[in-house]
């Protein structure tokens, strides 16, 4: 339920506070997630909703950017594979040594692999 996209955003945010970890990271990952959840969201104490958080489409590109250096590898796979990532930033992110960041990249539907360096 946590992930059907005509979920009201109201429902999502108490989602947030379910004891199962996928309803969380099911509801950190809905587009009706309002923005500025999503970012307050980056500092949720669960690696799995801040990767829901990281890979939710409502992300602000500024908090996409902070999740990059995350010592957690699924949240910059997660970062890197968001449709909001800085174009700009993916070129420069394709020389950084991150297999992860690398395979959310492949992942993003805004990467243009004919414009690598």
């Amino acid at each position: 339920a946590a992930r059907n996209p005509n979920m009201p955003a109201d429902v999502l945010v108490k989602l947030l506070a379910h004891s199962d970890v996928d309803v969380r990271m099911g509801a950190a990952s809905n587009p009706n997630m309002p923005a500025d959840v999503l970012v307050k969201l980056l500092a949720h104490s669960d690696v799995d909703v801040r990767w829901g958080a990281a890979s939710n489409p409502n992300m602000p590109a500024d908090g996409l950017v902070k999740l990059l250096d995350h010592s957690d590898r699924d949240v910059r796979r997660g970062a890197a594979s968001n449709p909001n990532m800085p174009t700009e930033l993916m070129t420069y992110l394709v020389l950084l040594d991150d297999p992860w960041i690398h395979l959310g990249l492949a992942e993003n539907p805004n990467f243009i692999f004919n414009k690598l360096p």
